[in-house]
């Protein structure tokens, strides 16, 4: 039944397309019409660059409205529930129609501006389905499938933008933000193909050798016969300081168990006047201050310490979980705050 009200639906939709592509919107302004298939508002939004537009959505779904457009470029209609992107210019009659339930599945233009906002859904559902930008599988794959992986990017993104329809500008930022982006990826693959396969899990961690808080130095071989969940973390996150009630909840619960709790700390002289008396100071009154327990140790070059650039770490906070003979058993380890965690320590024998 609801396949046929979809049809039906849809034959509604293009018949009304047919009526609309007639009509001429004034320059300064859009138009925008459509159906929502299975819809469950009564209102849909459209939102971006100065405008705030309501528009009414008929019990059968079909809505319509024009309005005066404040400046061209990217707006989103959304429902209550999902996200429509798009791009609207002076003088657009633009036909929406897509499925409430699964605009994933069904989500189709029509009319006057359908070519630049086709190109977005389409653009928006190949990066999400490809992966695009998850560089850490990219940069994982062996050289043949790499270069595999490269050339399917530069056909398909050509491929994308081949309708002449498509506005000139959003065509050329996206043409030179593909080349740029798939350029950046075949100069980074070298340097981070050596960097995953190094972390893999199941290999040995790279070492460190770090000062500790309560005096001397501590290394990672130092640990041996303990399983290691390390956060890399700095005073001056935010994010990082929302885990540390969770952290000092998971040391409790793991106290006496052969699990060893590390903190390495990034800050760094960047970030206080160019001092690494400072930074490290700093480190100092914020463990006592907040009475941190566990191993707490200070990077003594920061982010550029080896330990950090052979994970690869670039944001923070990163907690990695290294088992007792020292090898990798998670390089990107789940937060404290995450119920995953609790159940994969407790795992660990």
């Amino acid at each position: 039944m609801k396949k046929i009200l979809l049809l039906l639906s849809v034959i509604l939709f293009i018949v009304s397309c047919k009526t609309e592509k007639e009509e001429i919107i004034p320059k300064d302004s859009v138009k925008i019409s459509g159906l929502i298939a299975h819809k469950k508002e009564n209102t849909v939004e459209v939102i971006g660059r100065g405008n705030k537009e309501i528009i009414l959505v008929n019990p059968d779904g079909t809505f319509s409205k024009t309005f005066k457009l404040k400046n061209k470029g990217f707006y989103t209609l959304y429902d209550g529930k999902n996200k429509i992107y798009l791009y609207l210019n002076g003088g657009d009659n633009l036909n929406i129609l897509y499925d409430y339930q699964d605009p994933q599945k069904l989500l189709e233009f029509k009319g006057k501006g359908a070519a630049t906002n086709t190109f977005l859904a389409k653009k928006n559902k190949f990066e999400r389905e490809n992966n695009f930008y998850n560089t850490k599988k990219l940069y994982a794959l062996n050289p043949q499938n790499f270069k595999k992986k490269i050339e399917f990017y530069k056909n398909k993104t050509a491929e994308l933008l081949t309708d002449i329809k498509i506005d000139s500008v959003i065509k050329t930022r996206y043409k030179k933000e593909y080349d740029r982006i798939i350029s950046n990826m075949e100069m980074a693959y070298k340097q981070n193909h050596t960097s995953v396969q190094t972390i893999a899990t199941g290999n040995p961690s790279p070492d460190f050798t770090f000062e500790n808080y309560k005096g001397g130095k501590t290394s990672l071989k130092d640990l041996r016969g303990n399983h290691v969940f390390i956060d890399v973390w700095a005073t001056w996150c935010g994010p990082c300081k929302q885990q540390i009630p969770f952290l000092k909840k998971l040391e409790e619960e793991f106290k006496g168990k052969p699990i060893k709790f590390v903190s390495i700390s990034v800050d760094d002289a960047r970030r206080n006047g160019g001092s690494w008396d400072k930074a490290k100071e700093k480190w100092r009154n914020f463990v006592k201050k907040n009475k941190l327990g566990g191993i707490q140790l200070f990077a003594d070059n920061g982010w550029q310490s080896d330990f950090i650039k052979k994970y690869g770490i670039r944001g923070i906070p990163r907690f990695i979980l290294i088992d007792k003979e020292g090898k990798i058993v998670n390089a990107n380890a789940p937060r404290p705050s995450q119920e995953s965690t609790k159940n994969l320590l407790r795992t660990l024998k």
